[in-house]
């Protein structure tokens, strides 16, 4: 299923925000996008298919990643995130908040 825009964008920010906990912490730019799936999932369910063995992973649709990526850069743009987590991990796909974004806030 495909997400509208600004439906991803408040998930990414309730995530950065720490109001959505995921299994990964939102360090870099898969486990944000991990993150993004495993709200959807937890807001729509998948129905259950009975011939799996092994529990569904939440993954992003492609029209979805693509998404997500143009929100990632849109918020570099804003100064929402910044590429670099820490001293080893000091460019992309590594990102923290940045230091002037004083609030997060889902439009």
């Amino acid at each position: 299923m495909n997400h509208q825009k600004t439906a991803l964008r408040a998930i990414i920010l309730e995530i950065l925000a720490g109001r959505e906990q995921t299994s990964l912490e939102p360090y870099c730019l898969q486990h944000l996008f991990t993150g993004v799936a495993e709200v959807l999932e937890r807001r729509e369910p998948s129905p259950p298919n009975p011939t799996s063995i092994e529990p569904p992973r939440a993954t992003l649709s492609d029209a979805d990643t693509l998404l997500a990526q143009e929100i990632f850069w849109d918020l570099i743009i804003e100064r929402v995130i910044t590429p670099g987590h820490d001293h080893a991990n000091q460019s992309l796909p590594f990102f923290r908040v940045h230091s002037e974004a004083t609030r997060l806030h889902a439009e």
